[in-house]
């Protein structure tokens, strides 16, 4: 393949990953209003939890720890050991904080804002880590199910990374 061929997949792979990026957004049901993060009820994310309650026969714990919690979407991207194993290597490499543990996603994705911004991380940074980080844990999450595959965590931190590095050079 030549030279203009290889960029061109590259272009056609960061829009794909750009458009699953949104409908990733989307199915947060984000939505700035200002300073302010609104969320409204999620049952998009297919977690565990959700599929047991739309009658999907399996189990509603979480496949990726050992702990036996139900695959709720606050557990699955920010109490997972597996998880916090990921927020803490990101927030070690970039050195600041970029989630604080709250009770709901909501309070959540403001807490750590306002937390990133206090140390100095401008809002649409943070976003784009913390947004890069949460896909890099439904992606592996998805992995694992579908493909019986797991990777190291240093491979997953740098794929949150070089995903975080595109968008935020493209955007």
């Amino acid at each position: 393949m030549g030279r203009y061929g290889s960029m061109q997949l590259e272009v056609e792979k960061y829009f794909l990953t750009l458009t699953v990026v949104v409908e990733v957004v989307y199915q947060f049901k984000l939505s700035m209003d200002g300073k302010n993060c609104v969320f409204k009820k999620e049952t998009r994310l297919l977690t565990h939890k959700l599929m047991v309650r739309r009658g999907f026969n399996c189990s509603p714990n979480c496949d990726s720890c050992v702990l036996g919690e139900v695959e709720s979407i606050l557990h699955l991207f920010f109490t997972c050991p597996k998880a916090i194993q990921l927020w803490d290597r990101m927030e070690a490499i970039l050195g600041v904080r970029l989630m604080t543990r709250e009770e709901t996603v909501k309070d959540t994705w403001k807490k750590s804002m306002s937390d990133a911004a206090r140390m100095g991380m401008g809002t649409k940074q943070w976003s784009v880590y913390f947004i890069s980080t949460c896909w890099t844990i439904w992606k592996q999450r998805n992995k694992k199910i579908f493909e019986r595959k797991e990777f190291p965590l240093k491979m997953i931190e740098e794929c949150a990374l070089q995903d975080a590095k595109l968008w935020m050079q493209y955007c």
